[in-house]
Parts: C-alpha cells; sequence; structure tokens
C-alpha cells in the first residue's frame, strides 16, 4: 500500500520563480475538482494497489509539485507500509468442553477480531453480555466473576433481530467481546438462543482487528 507523505517548510520556500509567482489560493471550484476526481466511479474505490489507487497517488503527488511542495516520503513522495486485506485459518485450531472434542468449521469457527492462544478455563454464562447504563439499567456481569474465565454469551438481544429494538447498539458481537474482556475475561463463546445450524463465516471486515482474547 502506498502512502502520501509531505513535509511544508514555512521558513524555506521552493526556490521556484514559477512557484513563488503562482496564486496559491484555495478556491471553492479547486476543492470540487479534487473531490470530483478522487471519488469519481472509474477510481473504483481507489483500493491499495488497484488502477485507481495508482492514478489517485499520481493525481496527488503531481498537484503536490504544482504547489511546490517538499517530498518527504522513503521513495518521493511516497512510502510503503503493511496492511491487512484477508483472513484465514492456519495452524492447529481446536475446542474442547469436559474432555470433548468439537471441530473447526463444524461445530465452531473463530470471529475474525479473535486473538491467538492457547486458553483454558471454566466456564460462565453471561446471558447477552451486556453492561447498560442508561434507562435500560442491564448488568450481566453484576456481581460475576469472571477473571480468568471462558464467557458464553448470546448473540443477538431479547428483542430478536428487530431493527428498531433498544437494545440494537448493544448487540454488535465485537461490543460484547470488548465488554468481556474489560471484565478479566480469558475468552469469549458466543452461541445461539436457537440452534440454527450456522456458524458465523470467517472474513475480513474493518473490525478485524484481534482485541486480545479469543473469541469463538
Amino acid at each position: 500500500m502506498i502512502i502520501i507523505t509531505t513535509v511544508i517548510s514555512c521558513t524555506q520556500p521552493p526556490n521556484n520563480e514559477n512557484i513563488k509567482n503562482r496564486d496559491l489560493e484555495i478556491s471553492t471550484k479547486d476543492i470540487l475538482d479534487h473531490i470530483k476526481y478522487l471519488s469519481a466511479d472509474e477510481r473504483h474505490g481507489r483500493f491499495p494497489g488497484t488502477k485507481g489507487s495508482k492514478e489517485t497517488i499520481k493525481y496527488i503527488i503531481d498537484d503536490f509539485k504544482n504547489v511546490g511542495i517538499q517530498p518527504a516520503g522513503i521513495d518521493g513522495y511516497t512510502q510503503p507500509f503493511d496492511f491487512t486485506t484477508g483472513i484465514q485459518l492456519v495452524g492447529v485450531n481446536t475446542l474442547s468442553v469436559n474432555k470433548k472434542i468439537y471441530n473447526v468449521k463444524k461445530d465452531y469457527t473463530p470471529l475474525e477480531f479473535s486473538s491467538n492462544g492457547n486458553v483454558s478455563g471454566e466456564l460462565t454464562f453471561v446471558g447477552y453480555g451486556y453492561t447498560i447504563n442508561d434507562s435500560i439499567d442491564w448488568d450481566d456481569y453484576n456481581n460475576i466473576n469472571v477473571e480468568n474465565r471462558w464467557v458464553m454469551i448470546l448473540r443477538g438481544g431479547p428483542d430478536g433481530d428487530h431493527p428498531h429494538s433498544k437494545f440494537v447498539i448493544h448487540n454488535p458481537l465485537r461490543k460484547k467481546a470488548m465488554l468481556a474482556r474489560d471484565n478479566q475475561a480469558a475468552g469469549v463463546l458466543f452461541v445461539d438462543f436457537e440452534d440454527n445450524g450456522e456458524l458465523i463465516p470467517l472474513k475480513h471486515t474493518p473490525n478485524s482487528t484481534a482485541i486480545g482474547i479469543p473469541i469463538i
């Protein structure tokens, strides 16, 4: 992936008469023209490495050169960095409860924000995994110590999948998992209230950053 890197110096302007004499005032039209080009369908979202991304990089670099901005990247105006484009299971993935072995992809699957680790511990059920301090006043962790324990949490909420439920903002799995982590849980096991036989697919999303504990 390429990132644009610049340094603008106010004490040592570029020694170029054309730049010095240029009107550098930014107009509404200038801003609109930039937005139109960068957001055009032809850029296809500017995903790193694509034709649209390369066109965007060239466009910005050319504009930087035109206004006299000096390059400060590793390679001119640009520098490389790593980013994640996918996620997959690797190595050994096992789950056992009371010596019963469960099979990955068949009985369970890690979630995309799960961390790697070998965790053993007792299991505590914490309902929907809520701590809500507003008018709902709901705390599934009240008087429950889950430190160094696995917690079992129900997916969804009391209202099911109702889009206008008062619980809807508290239902994201990542939010529930982070709350469990903040309560010192060692790992999280999400379960459905009803067994529909469907596992959550493992796929890369903007929420794929690992949160520090295993999540399945």
